[in-house]
């Protein structure tokens, strides 16, 4: 489906699906801001099936699964196929590959725009600015559950690499306008924390009235 998708601040888990577990797209889609996490694929991708122009913008993908088919199972976090996918200040770790357990976080060539953590690169090439990258670490997350604001992510904890590890300059979206909040609406402070979660927020944005 060559459709144009914009996705922001939203938490994808416990979706079943053959190829992407929580997303197929063949178009172009954007996610900012977002969580996939606990979504299962029988095939390829158990969190996402990237067959387009895929960008990532403080996302953090993580313990989606891979392979429940049992016979074949590749990209546990992100099968890319055709096309491109592009990282920026976003986590892909804890994800699984059941069959043949190689591709636990993707499969393809990921293209960095600096600053991500990546845990396992075993079956994927990762190209484009490395600049702040993590890889072959855990990001010492919590488990997926409500840490405020109504929408659930996996938190951060106190000793993870994550936590000011971003781009130092501030984190942009897709417009090129910098995050000011997390995926809860929460302040971000600081140097802007990797995913979709900010350690240590000072709470909910106040809406100011234009």
């Amino acid at each position: 489906n060559a459709t144009t998708t914009i996705i922001r601040n939203t938490t994808f888990s416990d979706n079943v699906g053959d190829n992407g577990g929580a997303i197929q797209s063949g178009g172009t889609l954007t996610l900012v801001n977002s969580t996939i996490s606990g979504n299962t694929a029988e095939f390829n991708g158990g969190g996402i099936f990237a067959g387009g122009t895929t960008d990532l913008y403080n996302v953090t993908v993580v313990n989606n699964t891979v392979g429940t088919s049992g016979t074949q199972g590749s990209g546990g976090g992100i099968y890319q196929t055709t096309g491109t996918v592009t990282l920026r200040n976003s986590i892909l770790a804890d994800n699984v590959d059941l069959v043949p357990s190689t591709s636990n976080e993707c499969i393809g060539t990921l293209t960095s725009a600096g600053y991500n953590l990546i845990e396992d690169t075993t079956s994927c090439t990762i190209d484009g600015d490395l600049t702040g990258n993590l890889t072959g670490v855990d990001p010492d997350l919590d488990v997926l559950d409500l840490y405020g604001g109504g929408i659930p992510t996996p938190r951060l904890r106190l000793s993870s690499p994550a936590i000011d590890a971003a781009n130092p300059a501030g984190c942009l979206d897709d417009a090129s306008l910098e995050l000011l909040i997390d995926q809860r609406h929460f302040l971000r402070n600081g140097i802007c924390d990797m995913g979709a979660f900010e350690f240590g927020s000072p709470g909910a944005a106040t809406l100011t009235p234009t």
